[in-house]
């Protein structure tokens, strides 16, 4: 069977067309693996933090800013201190 140069186009189509085909299921299925390891932004929130932990922060910037404060260079003293 000779080939003329119509089937050789039309074979030449047909294989860029199935790469095409193929490219888009790669892609696809690299994009499908991405979505489902990405999180979108909107679902991210930031930690909401107990009274508690917030009350604790803004009492140890009161004491860091207090030049009155007693402050240790020995942890013993420390200990001993805290329990008085």
């Amino acid at each position: 069977m000779k080939t003329t140069m119509v089937n050789a186009l039309n074979m030449q189509g047909f294989a860029s067309k199935c790469l095409h085909i193929q490219s888009k299921r790669r892609i696809f299925g690299t994009m499908s693996t991405v979505a489902k390891n990405f999180r979108i932004d909107s679902e991210l929130k930031y930690p909401e933090h107990s009274g508690e932990l917030l009350d604790a922060i803004e009492e140890a910037k009161r004491l860091e800013a207090d030049p009155k404060t007693k402050r240790y260079t020995d942890m013993d003293e420390m200990w001993a201190d805290l329990d008085k």
